[in-house]
């Protein structure tokens, strides 16, 4: 009886038909170059600059250069180019992943394992999914470059364009790391073999995603700020230190708030503030891929209970962005040492702060409503493969929640 392990053959054509796709569709992205002077020319300088931000600068410089006499110094112009670089990245990555489900050459003759070809066939849909969430990213940063251009770019308009920016490109992160996790179910073998590539180029793809992601936390949210150019201060860093102590999850309240360092300072309400953004881009991301299961169809209690799911997860997504809409505008002047000097009486602060405690409690209610559900729909839909990555997308998500929750616990009154 044949094994149904891939034999070396197998592994060493699936590897050269990726290694063919990618270098057919642009060589630079299989193997970015790691180090890269930094050009003289100004274009040159700031796009060197604005890398340095990114965890992947020589990738960044690589795939941006070419586009620096488009954007020259505007942060804008760059994170859209970034983000049409990430765009085509995934457009190249969904057609090679089409085209080894489809048979090509000797690859199309190997005979795949059922559920690892339905592992790739669950990546082509997610990762071109990612790839118009990151066109949607760059035409909301084209609305804003607009808008700036016409005079209209204020705070409101920044701030509306970079939070749907970030929220797609967080999204086409999420459905890559989906991407490669699908094979966690798979055939063993596959860890050897197609897992292998695939997630091999699918963490080389992020790349992309990951540098526009940091391009777009770097645009100031008040475009005529002078010099548009904030920084992070070593009091920023330690007051985010410090203020992550207090909650479950330190590490990763630091990591996920690092970025926006620069627009909250020491402000524990700003810094509130941008932990439930973040929670509520992790909560609409999770929502899409949600929505992405439901696509793909299953059996009718899990499709059910994906349908819960995707409602309660909605909510807690609307639930954790209502501290941006409705906490920021009357409380974002209340100073660290107290209401009065702000004009915002303590009764109305404590109101304010109540109100948000309420919703980031009601959106975690929501999250656990929703693993709640697939238990409820019996042991086969919670250990379903769409049940155990839905348990990991909320247990993720949760954290986030929780890590707003407790810094807006600890805002002073």
């Amino acid at each position: 009886m044949p094994s149904s392990r891939a034999g070396p053959r197998h592994v060493v054509l699936v590897m050269l038909f990726f290694a063919a796709a990618v270098a057919a569709r642009g060589a630079d992205a299989a193997s970015p170059v790691t180090t890269r002077p930094c050009g003289a020319a100004a274009a040159a300088s700031f796009l060197c600059s604005r890398c340095a931000t990114t965890v992947y600068p020589a990738v960044c410089y690589d795939s941006l250069l070419p586009y620096a006499g488009a954007f020259q110094d505007s942060r804008v112009r760059l994170a859209r180019a970034a983000a049409d670089v990430a765009a085509a990245r995934l457009r190249d990555f969904s057609a090679s992943l089409d085209e080894l489900v489809h048979g090509s050459g000797d690859v199309g003759a190997v005979t795949t394992p059922p559920r690892v070809a339905a592992a790739v066939r669950d990546c082509v849909g997610t990762v071109s999914s990612a790839a118009g969430l990151a066109r949607r990213s760059s035409a909301a940063l084209g609305r804003l470059d607009a808008g700036a251009a016409a005079g209209g770019g204020g705070s409101r308009l920044a701030r509306w364009e970079v939070s749907n920016a970030k929220t797609w490109l967080s999204a086409a992160m999420a459905n890559l790391a989906t991407c490669a996790d699908g094979f966690a179910d798979a055939d063993s073998w596959s860890a050897a073999g197609i897992e292998e590539v695939v997630a091999g180029e699918a963490a080389n793809v992020s790349k992309y995603t990951s540098n526009a992601l940091a391009l777009v936390n770097g645009i100031p949210l008040r475009l005529d700020d002078a010099g548009g150019q904030p920084t992070t201060s070593s009091s920023a860093t330690a007051f985010l230190r410090a203020r992550c102590a207090t909650t479950l999850y330190p590490d990763i309240c630091y990591d996920s708030l690092l970025p926006y360092a620069s627009a909250f300072q020491t402000s524990h309400v700003k810094l509130a503030v941008a932990a439930a953004d973040v929670a509520a881009a992790k909560l609409r991301a999770f929502s899409a891929r949600i929505n992405d299961l439901l696509v793909q169809g299953g059996a009718a209690r899990v499709d059910a209970a994906l349908k819960d799911c995707k409602s309660t997860i909605s909510n807690a997504g609307d639930l954790a962005r209502q501290p941006l809409v409705r906490l920021l505008p009357p409380v974002r002047r209340l100073p660290d040492a107290g209401a009065a000097a702000a004009g915002v009486s303590s009764r109305q602060a404590r109101w304010h702060v109540s109100n948000v405690q309420t919703w980031l409690s009601a959106a975690i209610t929501d999250e656990g409503t929703c693993t709640d559900g697939f238990e409820e729909a019996g042991e086969a839909a919670a250990g379903s493969p769409a049940g155990k990555e839905v348990a990991a997308g909320v247990a993720r998500v949760k954290q986030h929640t929780s890590i707003a929750l407790a810094l807006v616990n600890g805002i002073p009154l």
